[in-house]
């Protein structure tokens, strides 16, 4: 190792030209990125959901659904609305989207959509025509309206509220457009359309991830430049020289834009997980260059030589910051090998980031520190004073006492209660916390003390969802096995009862498919009564009927069936709710219902896509994937510690308080704490790679230096461990505060990344009472025989 410090020093220029060249490089990369911000493609491409999800979109639309209510307000000028001022807004709007770039003109539902119809039956004729194909200028025309809403059972309750204060307009919108644009339109036409007598909601997954992308680009850099300026107070707190501040912080940005390149590099598209990684790689580089340059610091007090003090320096950090390097990227390595798609990026960024300070502090730091002049006497006297003060130290005096009392007088008495607080812990996680995919009526916003009722996108969700219907698609595709099976009643017949059970459960609110029309259509002909909202058993009078309708638009129905062959069909829903628990019911009792009651042997039901199919491949995945990945990252890291140790029982010490701080944070701490979340969804992936990864750096180091303070003390393995706390334990809770420092500022962002801010800084405190407390109280009770070797 020598040698290699030696090199550093001896072609110090070719070492800094290199890391400017691979700066320069991951930047140019990095630049090039593609950004991907539509959760469908977030999740496993390969699951069965996921794949019919995309194709039922590309057969029938429905990606982009995008919902606006107009609603008159309570004690306003207007009644209900039936007057000109709101038709015409009505109007405006739908006219606004369809000149919108990427809009699918069949999908349209609204009072002016042109197949939304205007149904009326005399002794004399049949009137079908456009609902609202011009602005209403009069109050009769507005009365046509409301007569043309109560005749048509697909309009009232479903686009016009029941109360008549309210319509709904849903847009469909392809992959032309993206869903920022999508957003900034939904926007205007909300500004630009409300008044003192109307409001107008918006919602559906447009809306939300707009939203979500517009405060990711403000709230995260504000929240990272805090991070940065806290770090260098602290380091120029704790150096007083620039160079104390430019080199831990330079080699934390270095380390981002390199993880970040790579993952452009790999041709991985980014996500709003993205923005996680450079905060932890930031406050890691940060760490790893400050144990170089104190450990170079404390060195030239003592011997005056600015070439061999960093050659020195560089010897002593090698070692454990390799080890450290290699269990911190483990937990990050892992997840490339799960189908948490939506993770991948984060992943090799952070893991790619945390290897490059290898390279970086073991090259790159040393090389530059070379060009610096030589601390300053004043830092020399800092450091002097703080290495002979380190055993003086109160903070050092308590860690050391506290150790002492729960390795020999007070373990059982702690030993108890912490023992009961885990089962307890345990159960709770058992019974209380489900494992799923993500609770889409909170996910997108902070979980941090119900931050996201006062968002306004999630009370326009809200009141939409509570007047019409959710804004979560649930589709079904049906799927024939020969052509025209389409036209076949009992076919027909067959997606009626899978449409009313569906439309029996609460959590759906909507729901359309080719029966509908039929069904309206057959009222119509028997003079409003509803006792023939059915369809009909005679093929010919269903061909007639959907003559009749196809006549108004072309593509009417190819929003819920093949009209080319009549092959395939489509049953498309709106779920009011987004949590795991739910959605995950609705498809497990849909796949039930099919299998239990579907008779026709000519098509089968597909089960499931939309939104709620994708969210619920992604609950299929966390099921299956999470616990599997989780026990491989223990076993990798109990091999890395045993060939550490040359010891088989030494690591199932080590990682025992870790994963005693994980169920109590996966459990207990994240339902008190982030307003009664139950649901581990497989961003928990990030809280145990943390925990186990970054956390088992500081038990092995307190481990270490155990075994060297019982040669010190003959073996007095009470001594050792206070000695080993006094001296290790204050750089362990400083590490500690450091990391958990890199996520502060992110619990205060509006967004998800409160959620994971909080959970991440919990995470990194229990790792630190595990290893301080938890760790000798374990270590006095069961006495090892490995505690009396001296190593």
């Amino acid at each position: 190792m020598r040698k290699l410090a030696e090199w550093v020093v001896n072609y110090r220029w070719l070492n800094v030209l290199i890391t400017i060249a691979l700066t320069g490089f991951f930047w140019w990369k990095m630049m090039g990125a593609i950004i991907l911000n539509d959760p469908d493609d977030w999740s496993n491409q390969k699951h069965p959901y996921v794949k019919l999800n995309h194709r039922i979109l590309h057969e029938f639309g429905g990606a982009n659904i995008l919902q606006i209510m107009v609603k008159v307000k309570e004690g306003g000028k207007y009644p209900d609305i039936y007057n000109t001022d709101t038709l015409a807004r009505v109007k405006q709007i739908s006219d606004q989207l369809y000149i919108m770039k990427g809009f699918i003109p069949p999908n349209f539902e609204g009072l002016a959509a042109p197949k939304v119809k205007y149904f009326k039956a005399t002794e004399e004729m049949i009137t079908i025509e456009q609902m609202m194909a011009e602005t209403p200028r009069t109050p009769e025309a507005c009365e046509r309206i409301r007569e043309g809403v109560l005749t048509n059972p697909l309009v009232y309750g479903k686009l016009v509220s029941k109360d008549h204060k309210a319509t709904l307009l849903m847009a469909d919108f392809d992959r032309q457009i993206t869903l920022d644009e999508i957003y900034a339109e939904a926007l205007k036409i909300k500004k630009q359309y409300s008044d003192e007598n109307h409001e107008i909601m918006i919602a559906g997954k447009p809306v939300q991830m707009g939203w979500l992308n517009e405060q990711q680009r403000t709230e995260m850099p504000i929240a990272f430049i805090f991070l940065f300026l806290v770090l260098a107070i602290i380091l120029y707190l704790s150096f007083r020289s620039f160079r104390g501040v430019i080199l831990p912080l330079g080699v934390g940005i270095v380390g981002s834009i390199i993880g970040m390149g790579t993952v452009a590099w790999t041709g991985v598209p980014f996500n709003i997980i993205s923005y996680g990684s450079p905060f932890i790689i930031l406050a890691a580089g940060a760490a790893h260059t400050v144990q170089f340059l104190k450990r170079y610091q404390e060195i030239y007090g003592e011997i005056r030589d600015l070439r061999e003090s960093i050659i020195q320096a560089n010897v002593h950090i090698m070692p454990p910051l390799i080890v450290s390097v290699v269990t911190d990227s483990l937990g990050f390595l892992i997840i490339l090998f799960t189908p948490f798609s939506n993770l991948m990026n984060m992943a090799i960024g952070s893991a790619v980031g945390l290897i490059s300070m290898l390279y970086l502090v073991i090259f790159t730091v040393p090389a530059v520190t070379s060009f610096w002049k030589a601390p300053s006497e004043k830092a020399i006297q800092m450091a002097m004073k703080e290495q002979e003060g380190e055993e003086k130290s109160f903070l050092g005096k308590l860690l050391g006492k506290g150790a002492a009392l729960g390795f020999g007088a007070w373990r059982w008495r702690l030993f108890i209660p912490l023992a009961a607080l885990g089962v307890f812990a345990s159960i709770f996680l058992e019974r209380a916390m489900y494992v799923g995919g993500f609770d889409w009526d909170t996910a997108i916003y902070s979980n941090v003390n119900y931050r996201w009722k006062n968002v306004w996108v999630y009370q326009d969700q809200e009141k939409i969802s509570k007047t019409f219907a959710g804004a979560y698609p649930y589709n079904i595709l049906l799927e024939g096995r020969e052509t025209d099976v389409g036209k076949d009643p009992a076919f027909l017949h067959e997606i009626e009862k899978l449409q009313d059970w569906l439309e029996s459960r609460p959590e759906i609110t909507y729901s359309i498919s080719l029966p509908n029309y039929l069904r309206g259509m057959n009222v119509l002909f028997h003079e409003g009564k509803r006792e023939y909202n059915v369809v009909p058993d005679d093929p010919l009078l269903n061909a007639q009927y959907l003559y009749m309708l196809s006549t108004g638009s072309p593509g009417e129905f190819e929003t819920t069936v093949d009209t080319v062959t009549w092959k395939d069909a489509a049953l498309k829903t709106l779920c009011s709710c987004g949590n795991p628990r739910c959605y995950d019911k609705l498809v497990q009792d849909t796949h039930k219902w099919v299998k239990e009651n579907w008779k026709y042997e000519k098509a089968k039901p597909l089960v499931a896509g939309g939104f709620i199919g994708v969210s619920a491949s992604m609950s299929e995945d966390a099921q299956r994937w999470l616990l599997p990945v989780t026990i491989v990252l223990v076993f990798l890291i109990y091999i890395i510690c045993a060939i550490l140790f040359r010891n088989l029982v030494i690591p199932i010490f080590l990682i025992v308080p870790l994963l005693y701080g994980l169920v109590i944070m996966l459990g207990l701490l994240q339902y008190l704490t982030m307003s009664k979340k139950d649901v581990i969804d497989y961003n928990a992936q990030q809280f145990i790679s943390l925990c186990l990864g970054v956390g088992i750096d500081a038990n092995v180091y307190l481990l270490f230096r155990y075994f060297e303070e019982l040669k010190l003390t003959g073996g007095d393995m009470l001594k050792a461990m206070e000695n080993a706390w006094t001296s290790t334990g204050k750089g362990v809770l400083y590490s500690a505060l450091s990391l958990s420092l890199a996520y502060i500022p992110l619990i205060f962002v509006k967004t998800f990344w409160g959620y994971l801010g909080l959970g991440s800084f919990e995470i990194l405190i229990l790792n630190a009472i595990g290893s301080l407390f938890i760790l000798p109280i374990i270590l006095g009770v069961f006495r090892p025989k490995f505690m009396q070797v001296r190593r």
